[in-house]
C-alpha cells in the first residue's frame, strides 16, 4: 500500500511492517518537501533581492534623511527634548 494512494478517511493497515513502511515513505515525502520548499524560498528571496534590491532602498534613504539616524538622535538635532522612557513604555503598553 502506497501512501500516495491512501486518502485521509481510508482505513490503515493493521500489519505493524505496512504501518512502519508508510510512515517511511510519509518522512522521505517530507523530506522531499521541505527541500524543495527551501529551494522555492531561495528563489523567491533572489527574485525580490532583485526587484527589490538596493536601489529601492538607497532611495528609501534619500527621500527620508532621518531614517539614517535613531529618532532619538534626529529629534535631539531638531532641538526637541528626548522622549522620557515612561512615555515610550505608556505608548506600547497593551493593557
Amino acid at each position: 500500500m502506497e501512501a500516495s494512494s491512501l486518502t485521509p478517511d481510508a482505513p490503515l493497515p493493521d500489519d505493524v511492517q505496512a504501518l512502519q513502511a508508510l510512515v517511511r515513505e510519509l518522512l522521505a515525502e517530507v523530506t522531499r518537501l521541505r527541500a524543495a520548499n527551501a529551494e522555492l524560498q531561495g528563489k523567491l528571496d533572489q527574485a525580490l533581492k532583485h526587484r527589490f534590491g538596493r536601489r529601492s532602498n538607497a532611495a528609501g534613504l534619500r527621500r527620508c534623511p532621518a531614517t539614517r539616524t535613531s529618532l532619538r538622535h534626529a529629534a535631539t538635532n531638531m532641538g526637541a527634548p528626548p522622549c522620557p522612557n515612561t512615555l515610550n513604555a505608556a505608548m506600547w503598553s497593551t493593557t
